[in-house]
């Protein structure tokens, strides 16, 4: 199979040419590299998890505990990929402002398939990075305050009332607002980002990251 983006199908399941290791960045915990060069337009990993629709995105949204959520909102409102309990390497890359990765949106025999692609040449356990999709600075106030002091921020971001709190919660981006855009929520402890979040690089096959949240 090419791994090039421009000829990708998903027919067979997708290598992941990512690990997990602590992150570079402050305050983001672990986070993914590469684990060998990566050459521009290679797809890097298939973002894998449960398929929910957008009703059980919103419920999973309030029972999530902040920054422990792996949610990844697909386009056209057709409902999110959770990668809590049947995820991989990916849901642990974190958010930049300077990415580089992109991603790219199939459907393979009516199911929906999600998969990051270098943006650029990458080396060796270079970090990765996707934009998460959040305004710079509600990225910044998260990273630089404690849970605690977040409550009317979050009600801002999440200005539709549901688990709105990408990067509050984790990968589960937001259907409706100016954050809805296909793309990691960043309201998991694992995937998204978080002042004191945990997780564990064996946990892969466990619940969503996140698409965790993390600044650059």
């Amino acid at each position: 199979m090419d791994r090039k983006c421009g000829n990708f199908v998903f027919q067979r399941p997708v290598e992941t040419l990512l690990k997990v290791t602590k992150s570079k960045v402050l305050g983001a915990g672990f986070g993914a590299v590469a684990k060998r060069d990566i050459k521009k337009g290679e797809i890097v990993g298939e973002y894998t998890g449960e398929q929910i629709n957008e009703d059980e995105v919103e419920r999973r949204g309030k029972v999530y505990h902040f920054g422990i959520s792996y949610v990844y909102h697909l386009p056209y409102s057709i409902g999110a990929l959770d990668s809590a309990k049947a995820g991989n390497e990916t849901r642990f890359i974190n958010h930049s402002d300077t990415p580089n990765l992109t991603t790219i949106f199939r459907t393979s025999k009516g199911e929906p398939r999600v998969a990051f692609v270098a943006d650029q040449d990458i080396k060796k356990d270079e970090e990765v990075f996707f934009p998460y999709g959040y305004p710079e600075k509600d990225l910044k106030f998260l990273f630089s305050t404690k849970p605690e002091d977040r409550s009317d921020h979050m009600e801002y971001v999440s200005s539709t009332g549901e688990a709105r709190e990408k990067v509050l919660r984790n990968i589960a981006g937001p259907s409706t607002s100016s954050y809805n855009q296909p793309g990691p929520s960043s309201s998991t402890s694992q995937a998204g980002p978080s002042t004191s979040r945990k997780r564990r690089p064996s946990d892969h096959s466990g619940p969503s990251s996140p698409h965790k949240k993390r600044k650059h």
